[in-house]
């Protein structure tokens, strides 16, 4: 069993970020080396100095390290690079990619607004919305289904005009999943 990421689901930055963690979370546990990727002030980097040990750690820390180079895009690359343990790369991805700062809120809230049906299919167009709606609530924005419904039914286009005076005409707008339903 390769303990790999597939080339789509490498880290593309923040467009992809929090799946990619989740994703990178369950190969480390796998490898059995998140132990060494997550440390805290109440649970220290400590390098062995036992030579069992320290070999055991190293040997920890290389394939964490291959792990996350495999599992980021070349363009990320540069972001972990000279960094000494896997435990750093990690933590540079995290704070490049995991900011809960406002400006990254305001513009995937934008981001978000400008999504347009176009010429995809409606899974496509709706999975553009939950994927930005994902991106938000990693960094601890929630959106409300209903709200996700109105941006939805904003960004179709006029040949679905007929199915957005059907959902508005509604006495309560759709949840976020019924709304899917119905468009599929």
């Amino acid at each position: 069993m390769s303990l790999g990421l597939r080339v789509e689901d490498r880290l593309d930055g923040h467009i992809n970020y929090s799946v990619w963690k989740e994703r990178m979370q369950s190969i480390f546990e796998e490898a059995e080396v998140w132990d060494i990727m997550v440390h805290t002030a109440q649970n220290p980097v400590v390098v062995p100095t036992d030579v069992t040990q320290l070999a055991e750690y190293k040997k920890k820390n290389n394939k964490g390290k291959r792990l996350i180079l495999d599992g980021i895009k070349d363009h990320c690359i540069p972001h972990v690079r000279g960094k000494s343990n896997a435990h750093e790369m990690w933590t540079a991805l995290s704070n490049l990619y995991q900011s809960t700062n406002e400006n990254r809120k305001m513009v995937l809230k934008e981001k978000l607004k400008n999504i347009k049906m176009g010429n995809d299919s409606a899974v496509g167009y709706l999975t553009k919305i939950t994927n930005v709606r994902d991106e938000l609530a990693a960094i601890g924005e929630a959106i409300p289904s209903t709200e996700l419904v109105r941006i939805a039914v904003n960004g179709l286009p006029r040949s679905w005009l007929n199915f957005a005076d059907g959902v508005c005409a509604r006495e309560t707008l759709p949840t976020w999943e019924r709304f899917w339903d119905d468009c599929i």
